[in-house]
């Protein structure tokens, strides 16, 4: 016998995740290409492309590649968000082939529709730190720096506890004096990497924007003369 009352009530009673989701605001999956401008247009306020970009290395149409690609492969749409961690919250939505930072825009703005204009929560600063902890290159720090590897340290621990006040790169896709400089912050009084994930953006100028940066910042300080005559003495020795 089926049960009284209205269906979502019944389905919300019986707990069950995939009937659950189907009672609330419809939303295709991920490679249901027919509905895939409509998730685009959703996504593309509030996937930040720069960070995809110099995090994942693309950039051609970062939006649909996240939406497709991106979420199955370990990609984040943002810094501040984690694909693997909200998956982990709604186990149900993978199963479904349900893009998680989709879904949680969905639930904010009640509709696929109103997705493209709602606002997510900024994170807290336990989550904040949660968040930089994640984009640590656990192999890469390790590799970067072997006294630490020989003393068997946690890398992400290492630097969320002192890396970053000591200058380490916590990531390849990082560049520390780079973004300090760009984003007028110093890393011995503030994690650049929880910096990054509230406020997002390249993570780092390219080859010759960073190197012209560089320059600029230690013109003044440099001393020409004294460096030719070094050079001279030098040479001539």
């Amino acid at each position: 016998m089926y049960p009284r009352g209205p269906v979502s009530r019944w389905v919300r009673a019986r707990g069950t995740p995939l009937l659950r989701r189907l009672a609330g605001p419809a939303l295709p999956p991920a490679h249901d290409f027919a509905s895939a401008e409509a998730q685009i247009a959703a996504l593309k306020p509030h996937v930040d492309a720069a960070f995809y970009a110099t995090w994942y290395g693309i950039t051609a149409d970062p939006v649909r590649d996240f939406l497709v690609h991106g979420w199955r492969e370990g990609r984040d749409p943002r810094p501040d968000f984690s694909c693997a961690a909200y998956l982990a919250a709604h186990p149900h939505l993978a199963r479904a082939g349900i893009n998680p930072f989709l879904h949680a825009l969905v639930r904010r703005a009640g509709s696929l529709a109103a997705a493209g204009t709602a606002t997510l929560p900024r994170p807290d600063t336990e989550e904040a730190l949660r968040l930089a902890r994640r984009l640590v290159d656990g192999p890469f720090y390790l590799a970067a720096n072997p006294d630490l590897q020989a003393a068997g340290v946690d890398p992400a621990a290492h630097y969320m506890a002192s890396g970053w006040r000591e200058g380490r790169e916590p990531a390849p896709r990082f560049d520390t004096l780079a973004y300090c400089l760009t984003r007028t912050i110093t890393y011995a009084t503030q994690n650049p990497l929880v910096h990054y994930v509230l406020n997002g953006g390249p993570a780092h100028p390219d080859r010759a924007a960073g190197l012209a940066l560089r320059v600029e910042t230690l013109a003044p300080y440099f001393d020409a003369a004294h460096y030719r005559a070094g050079l001279e003495a030098a040479g001539g020795g």
